[in-house]
C-alpha cells in the first residue's frame, strides 16, 4: 500500500495492476473512487515512449471530450482519473445491442480530436531503432523501412489513434463507452485502431465483416493494418526480451517475414 498527500489525501488500496512501465491502483480521493497510475520514466524511455507535454494535452483533451473517465490530476509521471464501474466487454457481447454503436461514437470522437505533436504510426515503428540491436529479424525490418512506410501510407494518415485498443482498455459504464490507457497514441488511418482490436482480441473473419459493417468502415483498410499489428507486437516483445522482462518473443516470425518479403 502507498499513501500520497496532494491537495487532498489520496489513500490507495493494497492491490496494484503492474504494467510494463507503470503501476495502477484503485484509490479514494475526497471520498470518491479513482484510478492512480504511476509511471516509471526510466522504463518508459526504454520502451520508446514519451509522456511529455504534448501527450498530456492529448490526455486532457480526451477527458474534456468525455472520451476517457474524468481526469483529476496529471503530470509527467502520474495520472489520476475518476473510477468508473465497468460492465466487461467480450467478443460475444461487443456486437450485441448498442455496445458497438456506442463504441463507434467514442472512436469517431477520439479520431477526430485535435492532433498534438505526436508520433505517426510509421515513426512509432522506427523509434525502436534506437533501442533494439540491429540483428536478425529486426535488421530485416529496418532494411525495409521504405516499403513499410509506403504500405502504411496507402490510406490517409491524419487521424488520432488510440494505438492499443483491446477490451481491457474499453470501459462500458452507464450506457457509454470510454477509452483508457492512452500510452500508445499515434497518428494513422481510421482502420488501424480496429485492426489492433481485432489482432489483440483474436476476432474471427466472420466477426470482422460484421464489425466493419456496423462501424461503416472499409474492411480492406482494417485488414490492411493487421500485419502492422503483428510487427508492432513483435517489436514490443523484443524489447521485453532484451530487458529480460519475458523469456521469449511469442509473435510468429514467419508471418512478419512473409509480410516484409511481399512489400520489398
Amino acid at each position: 500500500m502507498i499513501i500520497i498527500h496532494t491537495m487532498k489525501t489520496l489513500i490507495t488500496f493494497p492491490h496494484a495492476h503492474i504494467g510494463a512501465f507503470n503501476r495502477s491502483y484503485r484509490a479514494k480521493i475526497a471520498k470518491k473512487e479513482a484510478i492512480l497510475k504511476i509511471y516509471d520514466n526510466k522504463k518508459i524511455a526504454s520502451f520508446t515512449r514519451k509522456l511529455d507535454k504534448n501527450h498530456q494535452k492529448i490526455v486532457k483533451n480526451a477527458s474534456k471530450r468525455k472520451i476517457t473517465p474524468n481526469l483529476l490530476f496529471l503530470n509527467e509521471s502520474l495520472i489520476i482519473q475518476e473510477y468508473l464501474k465497468n460492465i466487461p466487454i467480450s467478443r460475444k457481447n461487443f456486437l450485441k445491442g448498442n455496445i458497438i454503436s456506442r463504441f463507434k461514437k467514442t472512436l469517431e470522437n477520439f479520431q477526430t480530436s485535435k492532433i498534438e505533436k505526436t508520433l505517426s504510426l510509421y515513426d512509432q515503428i522506427i523509434s525502436y531503432k534506437g533501442v533494439l540491436k540491429n540483428k536478425g529479424l529486426f535488421k530485416q525490418i529496418i532494411s525495409n523501412t521504405e516499403g513499410i512506410k509506403k504500405y502504411i501510407d496507402k490510406y490517409r494518415q491524419d487521424y488520432l489513434c488510440h494505438g492499443d485498443l483491446h477490451f481491457e482498455n474499453i470501459i462500458h459504464h452507464k450506457g457509454k463507452i470510454y477509452f483508457i490507457d492512452l500510452d500508445y497514441v499515434c497518428v494513422s488511418a481510421k482502420g488501424y485502431d480496429i485492426a489492433m482490436l481485432i489482432y489483440q482480441e483474436k476476432i474471427s473473419k466472420k466477426e470482422i465483416k460484421e464489425i466493419s459493417k456496423k462501424l461503416q468502415m472499409n474492411i480492406n483498410q482494417i485488414l490492411h493494418y493487421i500485419p502492422i499489428c503483428y510487427l508492432l507486437d513483435y517489436l514490443w516483445q523484443e524489447i521485453q526480451v532484451e530487458l529480460k522482462y519475458i523469456k521469449k518473443n511469442k509473435v510468429e516470425k514467419k508471418i512478419i517475414k512473409n509480410f516484409l518479403e511481399n512489400i520489398s
